[in-house]
């Protein structure tokens, strides 16, 4: 219960402080949501960089290519 106050009084406090700034509404959404497509962009850049660096045998029809 006080969690759930603390929540409430918290988001209150963010938004109320966010309109006196003039930040639009839905901005927070579309900034989180642009650092997660960022996040997958350098994600899949580091898994591409760890690929090259070590790659790894395939085996197909039981003839193992390194």
């Amino acid at each position: 219960d006080f969690r759930q106050n603390m929540t409430t009084g918290l988001k209150n406090f963010i938004t109320e402080n966010l309109e006196q700034r003039g930040v639009p509404v839905g901005s927070g959404e579309r900034l989180r949501n642009a650092l997660l497509r960022y996040y997958g962009v350098l994600l899949d850049r580091a898994r591409r960089e760890q690929r090259s660096r070590f790659p790894q045998g395939v085996e197909l029809y039981g003839i193992s290519f390194t």
